[in-house]
């Protein structure tokens, strides 16, 4: 089953075939990213799959009491970790006299030696330490400010998440940036296995390129310089984050490690215990027969805190090393910037069959973009092959004319949309629908509530009451102070208010259907039910956009492809396919405006959708969505006495509910319990990330919009896109075609570009403007008249 689970990661550590990054970029960004993922998926397999607390309790059911704790928090004594377990004070409680009072026979003067030392007894009894059972385990004597809350355990495979997540965006950002121009460059002549003409046909067309746009790489080298800075960052900026959950206690955890193994074993403080604890207290309060709050103390062992200490002491010297290599990558990188002199060794080292003397030469020649270029190309291209065309580069440094032939096999998807439009029905989708599917596992499979009562009623009757039924909590008595007021927040004797001051909570079993549409605003008692199903009706509003879009574009990406994505065809067939494309742009140029603001109109309901379904769940949440992530951000920031944490409000973890059946005599019976909700926990986890999530696509959705304004009243933008993201295409033709087509004609050739091989849509490109150069179409105007026009 784990290698099931952990096979479909190995498809990221695989070699690829073109390389435009280094080794310790691939080793942050897929190494590190695959590494963290897979601790969450373990974490997170142990945490649900198997019993990640057991608490020892007497008077009290066991299975509740272990949610109880699992859900709210544990806490050790600091003091405690500097002794060993059994430790006892040297002071004994003895009355015997003292030698010289041994002899005496007074029993008034003997009685007021026992007095005497009695009152020493009591003295050295309140100084005394305190005995403990394990490391972290002792009696508080009420001390609360003595105590050290661990409540992380219940977000390490969340955070484990958003670490291998932020590990990524390195290699997505570089991925964007770099736009397939490697892939494009190399043509397939990373192998030995085409024909000499082919080979000498596309190094041609690689030496026209870089002759055409010589000295215009620096932005692409500097871009990829700036994504391993961030991976620095990134890794710098985790160490900072994790030391900050851990609550000051990771930075030196490693080092604090390393000494312990050096320590002998009588003096030894294991550091991983500290952080870690295996064995901690947990107290549970609940009102007594005559109505006073009763503490249970109960000793609780963590077995996941054994998973946990060593995930985090690898992930520590893994960091600590990374970051060691990225710092010095940083310094070989400025030596690259700021010192010309050594690139010709860098790119002789490279490739040891051109001799120094060529090295030199081309470095000289060309600016540090240009060299990178070079440099990329010499770890894609065949050994000989490049051998030959850098040498041939060298010699002629100008410019020379070819034609064009197609690049080997290629293979892609069609992509009739943008990316940030894809985060939308595809990622964002995907999520919902996981995390309905988590919700629905808990439900069904698990323990959705544990109820604890006094009188004879069987467990699973009320537990399934409750659940179906409903539970409540008091609104005032989020207000009081836990353990001395009420046993929980939200938890209070119903009679002592009004019945305003309930806040009731339903529980349905229809968390796996999905609802189209939501067409009544909820009572406040149905808000929970509705939050259930949430998800499923947000995967839906969200893939609607894209509905919408691929019923609108009706194919058209797809059929003017003629499967020239690859070079599978004739070149008879090739010629043909490509006129019947260039004969169609021609015919139908400024026809494409009310498809492309079709388009542009989803990506704006995208847009609309994200800002919607934010009010949406805040109006679930009864206006408690929108400052749901700033007010947990606080929570996490505020001292531990002081804080209360705002999620128990919107997910309550421990609620009331009442059960009501004839007596023997015909007397309707109250059974009053109370209810913990492991669910919960769940389902506020789920809810802090949608809200991160929402909030960060809604500020990628808003710039998206903006772009495509600025792209519609800005024909230079135009220009400078189509430079940018297709480089083989002459700067000339590129702004000819902007100049004489609209924004429609635009938006359409670049999702050709996007989907057709580089070679034919730079071919198709170069006709176009020529055509559109040499006659004019349908009394075209010029550059004024179109920005009129938009």
């Amino acid at each position: 089953i784990m290698y099931k689970l952990l096979g479909g990661l190995a498809k990221y550590l695989k070699r690829r075939d073109i390389v435009t990054d280094s080794v310790l970029f691939r080793l942050h960004n897929h190494f590190t990213t695959v590494l963290l993922f897979t601790c969450s998926l373990l974490v997170t397999a142990t945490q649900y799959v198997g019993n990640p607390i057991s608490c020892i309790v007497q008077g009290l059911p066991t299975n509740p009491i272990n949610t109880y704790c699992w859900i709210t928090s544990t806490f050790t004594m600091p003091d405690a970790f500097n002794r060993q377990p059994d430790e006892r004070n040297r002071s004994r409680f003895s009355i015997e006299p003292s030698s010289s009072n041994r002899h005496a026979t007074d029993r008034d003067f003997m009685t007021l030696i026992i007095i005497m030392n009695m009152s020493e007894i009591i003295f050295n009894y309140k100084k005394r330490e305190r005995d403990l059972s394990c490391q972290g385990v002792s009696n508080d004597f009420g001390d609360v400010e003595a105590r050290k809350y661990y409540t992380y355990y219940q977000w390490v495979c969340f955070v484990l998440f958003f670490q291998a997540v932020l590990c990524y965006i390195p290699q997505w950002l570089w991925g964007f940036w770099e736009g397939g121009l490697m892939q494009a460059l190399v043509m397939g002549m990373n192998c030995g296995m085409d024909t000499e003409d082919n080979i000498t046909k596309k190094k041609s067309i690689l030496m026209d390129y870089l002759m055409m746009h010589i000295r215009n790489h620096n932005t692409y080298v500097y871009r990829y310089f700036a994504c391993e800075v961030l991976c620095l960052v990134n890794i710098i900026g985790q160490l900072y984050l994790m030391n900050r959950f851990f609550d000051g206690e990771f930075l030196s955890y490693g080092l604090r490690v390393l000494q312990f193994s050096d320590t002998p074993q009588e003096e030894r403080i294991d550091p991983m215990v500290y952080v870690f604890p295996r064995v901690t207290k947990c107290i549970f309060h609940k009102y007594g027969a005559s109505g006073t709050i009763q503490q249970h103390d109960s000793l609780c062992i963590l077995p996941l805190n054994i998973v946990n200490e060593k995930t985090y002491i690898f992930i520590w010297f893994w960091f600590f090393i990374l970051g060691i290599m990225l710092i010095g990558l940083m310094v070989y990188r400025a030596l690259i910037i700021f010192a010309p002199m050594i690139r010709s060794r860098v790119l002789h080292i490279s490739t040891r069959l051109l001799p120094i003397e060529t090295c030199q030469s081309v470095s000289r020649k060309v600016d540090l973009g240009d060299w990178w270029i070079l440099y990329i190309l010499s770890s894609n291209m065949d050994s000989l092959v490049y051998r030959d065309f850098l040498m041939e580069f060298t010699k002629k440094m100008g410019n020379t004319s070819s034609k064009s032939v197609t690049a080997l096999i290629k293979i892609s998807h069609i992509h009739i949309d943008s990316a940030v439009f894809r985060l939308h029905y595809s990622l964002t989708v995907i999520l919902l629908i996981a995390f309905s599917l988590i919700v629905t596992t808990r439900q069904y499979v698990g323990n959705p509530i544990d109820c604890i009562h006094s009188k004879d009623l069987p467990e699973d009757v009320l537990n399934t009451y409750c659940w179906i039924h409903s539970t409540y909590t008091i609104t005032a008595a989020y207000r009081k102070r836990e353990g001395l007021e009420v046993p929980f927040p939200g938890v209070d004797n119903s009679k002592s208010y009004p019945e305003s001051e309930r806040k009731e909570y339903k529980y349905y079993q229809w968390v796996c259907f999905m609802l189209f549409l939501q067409k009544k605003t909820r009572r406040t008692k149905d808000v929970v039910a509705s939050r259930e199903r949430l998800p499923s009706d947000s995967a839906i509003l969200f893939y609607t956009p894209r509905w919408l879009w691929k019923g609108w574009e009706g194919g058209k990406i797809h059929a003017l492809m003629m499967d020239l994505d690859i070079g599978l065809c004739s070149e008879v067939e090739k010629k043909q396919k490509k006129k019947m494309l260039l004969d169609y742009l021609w015919e139908n140029l400024r026809f494409h405006n009310w498809w492309a603001y079709r388009y542009y109109l989803c990506e704006v309901l995208a847009l609309l959708n994200v800002i919607g379904q934010m009010f949406l769940m805040n109006r679930f949440f009864d206006g408690a969505f929108l400052t749901f992530g700033i007010d947990v951000l606080r929570f996490l920031e505020s001292d531990q006495e002081d804080r209360v944490d705002p999620m128990i409000y919107v997910f309550p973890r421990m609620t009331k509910c009442t059960f009501y059946k004839y007596g023997v005599s015909g007397e309707v019976e109250r059974h009053d319990a109370v209810c913990i909700l492991p669910l919960n926990v769940v389902n506020e986890k789920i809810y802090v990330f949608l809200w991160f999530w929402f909030l960060f696509l809604g500020v990628l959705s808003f710039f998206t919009v903006l772009y495509r304004i600025l792209i519609i009243f800005s024909p230079r933008t135009r220009v400078y896109l189509l430079r940018m993201r297709f480089r083989l295409v002459r700067r000339d033709a590129v702004e000819t075609i902007v100049r004489r087509s609209k924004v429609g004609d635009w938006f359409l050739l670049y999702m050709l570009g996007e989907n057709l091989d580089t070679v034919i849509y730079r071919d198709v490109m170069h006709e176009l403007a020529n055509k559109l150069a040499s006659r004019h179409h349908h009394g075209v105007p010029g550059m004024k008249g179109e920005l009129q026009e938009a």
